[in-house]
């Protein structure tokens, strides 16, 4: 039963078909790698301009050591298909970035009963609610100003066992339950809250509308037996900003410290009651993207050339696309007598653009080849932790070590011959990398080191 008994048109949801096999690899996990040894001879390569990888080969073998730079081709590509269910951080807000443009990040998600059998009492009367967000410290983006929010009860109930995606839309009965006389809302994870007398840790604390609550309070007995009565009669809410800047905070959506409160009285008591926010809830992260014009035919899901700058930007944003067409003129019957120490794909970071997005905390590798078929790089599996990818201050770029990707795409095992790149907290968090193309003067370069 749904307390607003109208409904609307249904949102567009994406096309079933546009969501490939690369869904099972765009969630985060530990990427551990090995280093492999092959045979193989490189002919028709650059010489680099400096030595990248070096210092992890012991003294005795750096007279054998030979280096090659393979040509490359980038892209920058749109980010369609990442998951972002049952994630334990929640965004919402907008930011205008000078590089990529507008990004605009809300949720749905579920809400919980904390105490099953639950009744308000005898002429019970709902005093106020408010959606209360606890924010966490080190999630925030963009600069940090009140913004209006909106609040909508969702039409149907979100599942725990299904696997929900960024680019997911969910109908809601187009009512904002949220008071829109007491916003724009503060949303700093800093600053503490303020209510009466009392200092509340940050939050973002959203007023709802009182025949809101006093529908809650008004509900048959039996939506409070247990959870599933409840999600059957209360769906679940979308919770998003309407404004067209602020910055984009995350809050908690996993511990119950996020919850609706309700404040009741009744013939003899006055009181509150929780639903919590925790992790039996099902919960999605959302996310829609304006690009800049720079980056303006990701809008319309087109590879954006890389010839001087391309952008990686979390929040499913965009996937750094490296395309290797050398390889395939490498002569694979000459493999015999050289051996690969490491294959190592540096991206070099552009800095003093005006962004005020923090740099990706790791970039992943997964292969995609021309029919868009995916699969993860071998190099993230293994015993030895030296696929890298996280970002070399010494080298002011990232490094990405994939000697067994580079053996098997010489040899015929790996079909692919695409790399995409993205930020392992893509769901999660609104990171940002600008790379040099390759038509810059400091470029992408893929170095290859081996020894006779």
């Amino acid at each position: 039963m749904a307390f607003f008994t109208f409904s609307q048109p249904l949102r567009e949801n994406p096309s079933t078909a546009q969501r490939t096999s690369f869904v099972a690899f765009a969630s985060t996990f530990t990427a551990l790698a090995a280093c492999s040894l092959a045979l193989f001879a490189l002919s028709g390569c650059i010489r680099p301009e400096h030595n990248l990888g070096l210092g992890l080969q012991p003294e005795s073998e750096l007279l054998s050591l030979h280096q090659d730079t393979v040509q490359l081709e980038l892209a920058t590509v749109a980010a369609d298909s990442v998951r972002s269910d049952e994630r334990g951080l929640s965004l919402i807000g907008t930011n205008y970035d000078p590089v990529s443009g507008l990004t605009k990040a809300w949720f749905s998600t579920q809400l919980r009963l904390s105490e099953t059998g639950f009744t308000f009492g005898e002429n019970a009367t709902a005093d106020s609610a408010a959606l209360v967000l606890r924010h966490v410290s080190n999630a925030a983006y963009g600069a940090n100003h009140p913004q209006y929010l909106e609040v909508e009860q969702l039409v149907d109930s979100l599942s725990i066992d299904t696997s929900y995606y960024t680019t997911d839309r969910f109908d809601t009965h187009g009512i904002n339950i949220a008071i829109a006389a007491e916003q724009p809302i503060v949303m700093h994870p800093q600053a503490p809250y303020y209510l009466g007398d009392d200092t509340l840790t940050a939050q973002v604390r959203i007023p709802l509308q009182l025949e809101f609550a006093q529908a809650i309070v008004d509900a048959d007995s039996t939506v409070f037996e247990d959870n599933a009565s409840w999600l059957e009669y209360f769906p679940g809410l979308r919770v998003r900003s309407v404004s067209g800047g602020g910055g984009i905070v995350g809050v908690d959506g996993i511990s119950g410290a996020s919850m609706l409160r309700l404040y009741y009285h009744n013939d003899s008591d006055t009181s509150s009651y929780d639903f919590p926010i925790n992790a039996n809830c099902a919960r999605v992260n959302q996310f829609h993207h304006n690009w800049s014009s720079a980056y303006v035919g990701l809008n319309d899901s087109l590879e954006v050339a890389g010839d001087q700058e391309l952008c990686l930007l979390g929040g499913a944003g965009s996937f750094l696309l490296v395309k290797i067409p050398g390889i395939q003129g490498w002569d694979s019957d000459s493999l015999t007598g050289r051996a690969v120490n490491k294959a190592e794909l540096f991206l070099p970071a552009i800095q003093g653009n005006n962004s005020k997005l923090p740099l990706p905390n790791k970039l992943t590798a997964i292969l995609r080849d021309p029919d868009g078929g995916f699969a993860l790089a071998p190099d993230l599996f293994g015993l030895a932790a030296t696929y890298g990818g996280q970002y070399d201050a010494e080298r002011g770029g990232y490094v990405l070590n994939m000697p067994r990707t580079i053996q098997q795409m010489l040899t015929g095992a790996l079909e692919q011959r695409e790399i995409l790149l993205y930020s392992e907290l893509s769901s999660v968090a609104l990171e940002q990398l600008v790379v040099s193309g390759h038509d810059a003067e400091n470029s992408a370069k893929f170095v290859i080191t081996y020894s006779d």
